[in-house]
């Protein structure tokens, strides 16, 4: 398995969730996601980007960093952890 696959099935294991509920989530099929998590197939960037927002991680460290090795909070203070949000213009 890759460092993506490992990390997507330990968050969704702190989610307690299971494989269904989260590619429901995704707008993805169960067999789709399963793919994914087994390393069989690399998702695409617009799933990366569903993924990596439904975690609040960056796709970098969910492709890069062990997450398992650090706790939630301690990723959240990673420098390279940055979600850039738009900017609401009224």
């Amino acid at each position: 398995m890759s460092k993506f696959s490992d990390n997507i099935v330990f968050l969704r294991g702190k989610k307690n969730m299971t494989q269904q509920e989260l590619a429901d989530l995704l707008f993805l099929t169960r067999s789709r996601y399963v793919a994914y998590e087994y390393g069989r197939t690399e998702p695409p960037i617009e799933i990366l980007l569903r993924i990596s927002k439904f975690y609040n991680i960056s796709i970098d460290l969910l492709l890069t960093v062990d997450v398992r090795k650090f706790s939630i909070d301690e990723i959240m203070e990673l420098p390279e952890n940055r979600i850039v949000l738009p900017i609401r213009v009224d």
